[in-house]
């Protein structure tokens, strides 16, 4: 996939997000909040805590996407010149048994000095410090500059759509029953798509089958029903919109958490995601992570300076689980300067 592609790509992802960000909040305030808890149960201090909550819990969502989504070919790309290592008197990491520091040659880089721990990302066309990994929902890198921030959007989703779905969980697993009994009690449907052998194999395979066939008894309800648009009915009655809303948030909500604790324990263990990777993969998957192996040299040890080779399974920035768990805690939420 070129990067033009990906690029589009990810900017449909984002579009997406933005859409359930702003149709999330929507139906939270309207239809949860004010149409049904205010005004159809008439529950005012409920729906009022209830509004103000998910009101602020969304919008520190959409506001944590934001800064996550922002400096796609600027923040965290190093512009330092190249140290002259002669002149270096503290340890430092280099590539091979004489001491030289790494440069990257790849895209626009040009030759730059390619600090510890840089990636030059293919997705950006950049390099970065600090580099964990490339995420295309945020169309971004993420970086340890910006890893706190990502792990505060990673827990407030689940967190968010757990608080939004609270109040209406009960009534919509009664209308998904509802619509499974008359889907597989209507004829037509048994007929077209209950009794169709397609039905385990097309449109999602078994799962598919079972989803699509909730869907066809959501239309069979709303065809049955009459519409008055009163207050609440989005929650009080059988919608597709609201299923297809809840699922779609469900999804990313464990996805984000899942993706949270391993990132979570990527910390604990002081490595970033790249890294853990190459780890998994064994020696063949870190040569392709690693175009190098990591030396460390000890200027002006004695009479010259020393280079050690480091094995590439070494986690040479782990300084304990405790101490790696004070560092990301100590580390501010969001720098400026790594836009």
């Amino acid at each position: 996939m070129s990067r033009k592609v990906q690029y589009a790509a990810e900017l449909g992802i984002q579009a997406f997000v933005w859409w359930m960000i702003g149709y999330g909040w929507y139906a939270a305030t309207f239809n949860v909040s004010i149409g049904w808890l205010m005004l159809r149960r008439e529950k005012w201090l409920w729906g009022g805590a209830y509004l103000v909550t998910s009101t602020v819990m969304i919008l520190a969502v959409a506001v944590i996407y934001f800064l996550l989504c922002r400096g796609r070919h600027t923040h965290n790309v190093p512009h330092f010149p190249l140290p002259d290592s002669s002149t270096l008197t503290e340890p430092y990491e280099c590539i091979n048994w004489q001491g030289d520091l790494e440069v990257c040659t790849k895209g626009e880089c040009k030759g730059a000095w390619k600090p510890p721990r840089t990636h030059h990302c293919s997705a950006c066309g950049v390099c970065r410090v600090g580099f964990d990994h490339h995420c295309p929902w945020l169309g971004n890198c993420v970086t340890l500059a910006r890893i706190k921030l990502f792990l505060c959007l990673l827990y407030l989703t689940p967190a968010t759509f757990i608080f939004a779905v609270a109040p209406f969980v009960k009534t919509l697993s009664l209308h998904i029953y509802l619509a499974f009994d008359v889907s597989r009690n209507d004829l037509w449907t048994v007929q077209n798509w209950w009794d169709w052998y397609g039905s385990w194999i097309f449109f999602g395979g078994p799962l598919g089958r079972w989803f699509w066939g909730i869907a066809l008894g959501f239309r069979i309800l709303k065809s049955r029903g009459r519409d008055y648009n009163l207050s609440g009915e989005f929650i009080e009655k059988p919608h597709m919109r609201l299923l297809v809303l809840v699922l779609c948030s469900g999804i990313i909500s464990i996805f984000a958490l899942g993706l949270a604790i391993m990132t979570t324990r990527a910390i604990l263990l002081g490595t970033t995601s790249i890294e853990t990777l190459g780890q998994r993969l064994g020696p063949q998957g870190q040569d392709l992570l690693r175009s190098h192996t990591t030396f460390i040299c000890i200027p002006h040890m004695g009479s010259r300076r020393r280079v050690y080779e480091i094995p590439k399974s070494e986690k040479i920035y782990d300084l304990g689980i405790k101490y790696n768990w004070r560092s990301l805690l100590e580390a501010p939420l969001y720098l400026t300067e790594s836009r």
